[in-house]
C-alpha cells in the first residue's frame, strides 16, 4: 500500500521497518536561523526517508503539531496493515 507524505514523496507501507520519534534537526549555532523538526522513516532495504519542516522559534508549536500529526497518521496507517507494528 503506497503512502504519500505531505511533501509529495511516496513509499510502500509494507517496506517500513521503523519510524523514529520527533526530534530537532538543527546543526547550526546561528542565533537567527531556521530550524527543523521531523522524524526518519527507516525502510527494510536500509533506505531512510527524512521528513521535516522548517520553523522559526516563534512558530515552533504549530509546526511541531503539524509534523506530529503527519507522524501519527503514518503510524496509524502502518498499524492498519500490521497490527503488531510498534512505533517505539
Amino acid at each position: 500500500m503506497l503512502y504519500k507524505l505531505p511533501d509529495g514523496r511516496e513509499f510502500d507501507l509494507n517496506d517500513v521497518r521503523s519510524v523514529t520519534p520527533l526530534r530537532e534537526k538543527d546543526n547550526s549555532t546561528d542565533v537567527m536561523t531556521d530550524n527543523r523538526i521531523g522524524f526518519t522513516i527507516n525502510l527494510k532495504n536500509r533506505e531512510r526517508i527524512e521528513f521535516s519542516e522548517v520553523y522559526h522559534f516563534s512558530d515552533w508549536g504549530p509546526v511541531r503539531l503539524k509534523v506530529k500529526q503527519t507522524r501519527d497518521e503514518l503510524i496509524s496507517k502502518l498499524k492498519e496493515i500490521d497490527p503488531s507494528f510498534s512505533d517505539s
